[in-house]
Parts: C-alpha cells; sequence; structure tokens
C-alpha cells in the first residue's frame, strides 16, 4: 500500500472541469482580444505615402515601417522642411506649427509704412489675424482681418509703425495667428502674442 492516498471524488472531478472550461474560455477571449487589437492597428496605419505638418517642419514621409505610434521609421530624404518654404528662416522656425507660414515679406527685410504681408493656412476656415510688434515697446497690435483664400493663401495690408519718418530705422517684428481663443478687432493693443490654435513663425522688418 502506497503512503499516499489520494481520493478523486465526484466533486474534485467537476471542479476540474469547470477549472478546464474557464481557462479555454479565458484563453480564447484573449485570442480575440489581440486579434481585434492587431485589426485596429492595421485600420490606423498610415498609408504609404503622407504629408506630415509638424512643428517647424513641412516632410513628405514614405515606405512601410511604421513605429507603434503610426511614424514611418524611415522616411526618405527629399523631406522638405521650413528651410526650403518660402519666406521662412531656418533660425526663426521654433514657434512654427499647425500649417500657419508666413511667406512675404522675408525676414529682415525693408519695408514701407505700408506693406503687404503674406501666408498660408492649412485650415481654410481659420481665422486669421497679424499682429505687429515694434521691439523697443511691449504693445501687441492687432492689424486688419484677413481674408483666407480657397487654397488657402492670404494676404494683407498692416500698419508698420507711425506716419511720417518718427518710425524710420525701427525694428518690428510680425506673426500671424490663426484662429485665437480670445475675441480680438483691428486695432486692439495686447501685452503679448495671442493665445491661438495656431501660430506663424515670428520674423523682423526694419521699417524704412
Amino acid at each position: 500500500m502506497p503512503n499516499r492516498v489520494i481520493r478523486i471524488t465526484k466533486r474534485k472531478i467537476r471542479l476540474r472541469r469547470y477549472l478546464d472550461e474557464v481557462k479555454a474560455s479565458t484563453m480564447t477571449v484573449f485570442d480575440w482580444v489581440e486579434s481585434k487589437w492587431k485589426r485596429l492597428r492595421m485600420m490606423h496605419r498610415p498609408p504609404g505615402r503622407v504629408i506630415r505638418i509638424g512643428k517647424g517642419v513641412l516632410r513628405e514621409a514614405g515606405g512601410e515601417d511604421y513605429d507603434k505610434s503610426g511614424h514611418p521609421l524611415n522616411p526618405p530624404e527629399e523631406s522638405i522642411d521650413a528651410v526650403n518654404w518660402p519666406g521662412t528662416d531656418p533660425h526663426r522656425t521654433e514657434s512654427m506649427g499647425a500649417g500657419l507660414y508666413l511667406t512675404s515679406p522675408p525676414d529682415g527685410a525693408t519695408v514701407s509704412g505700408r506693406p503687404f504681408v503674406e501666408g498660408r493656412v492649412a485650415d481654410r476656415c481659420a481665422r486669421v489675424w497679424v499682429v505687429i510688434h515694434p521691439t523697443e515697446v511691449s504693445d501687441y497690435w492687432v492689424q486688419p482681418p484677413v481674408s483666407v483664400h480657397a487654397d488657402g493663401t492670404w494676404r494683407v495690408q498692416v500698419f508698420i509703425g507711425r506716419p511720417g519718418t518718427v518710425d524710420v530705422g525701427k525694428h518690428f517684428e510680425i506673426r500671424a495667428c490663426g484662429s485665437p481663443y480670445i475675441d480680438i478687432e483691428e486695432a486692439t493693443v495686447l501685452s503679448w502674442w495671442p493665445e491661438a490654435e495656431c501660430q506663424s513663425q515670428v520674423i523682423e522688418v526694419v521699417r524704412g
């Protein structure tokens, strides 16, 4: 007779079967969740060729390999960055984002008292305002409202300094703001750039 006797009762058999069924159903649920997760990842996988507009960069990316966030692992070398966008300065693109850019005048240009400022915005429904900041003071002047064209381009005539020659030779900063979070209108004087859904790069011009 063995030293240890294992008694198998009907209750233990039923318990064992129950545990086996639970284990099998659990594995089935895990398999279903994994399959759904793989399907969702495939549904949200970026196409083979996409255009990404990031912070300070307009990049065309392609290829078949993507990381977990959906970004390409090996984007092509022929990407377009802010340096190649008309009217931008590679040293002043840290604030560019959400597809709002100034294309004219170029950074460092000498302008008249009533120059035209031109730009492009990705969201054609955005409410674009141009703001002028005389670097000698802490005032930020809101310019006339901008009309965005169907292709996303816009153009507006602004005021750089005061009439006459009193501000000739002085420096002014220009930035475009898309859909500001506060209500502003022409000639509103602010103490800083208005917070907005998107903002262009800042360019500096000299009053001629």
